[in-house]
């Protein structure tokens, strides 16, 4: 009985030992402003590149039988936020959203 007890206080030391290694490690700096925008940026190209870039080319700039290339558009955000969330269904919310920041870095203002 001594020994389960020796066994018990052994393991609740060493779960307690880990508990504070953990509290002891520097929290993970934020990313600025700008560093969350090149991340979302390159998430969003990777994405429009793989799943739009057949029709569209990786910046917009193929033509389309419809009208001008998305480049040279002037889509509303509203727009764009349907366009995008309607032929991207299964994305993340994330990358949704980082598909339309990379759409508005070379669409025609």
């Amino acid at each position: 009985m001594i020994r389960v007890g020796l066994i018990n206080a052994v393991f609740l030391s060493f779960l307690f030992l880990v508990a504070a290694a953990d509290d002891a490690r520097p929290p993970k700096p934020e990313a600025s402003p700008a560093e969350e925008s090149a991340r979302l940026l390159a998430i969003g190209r990777d994405l429009f590149v793989a799943r739009c870039g057949r029709c569209h080319d990786a910046d917009g700039s193929k033509p389309l039988a419809d009208g001008p290339p998305l480049n040279r558009r002037k889509v509303p955000a509203d727009r764009l936020a349907r366009m995008v969330d309607s032929r991207l269904k299964d994305a993340t919310e994330e990358q949704r959203r980082a598909v339309k920041l990379h759409i508005t870095s070379f669409m025609k203002n």
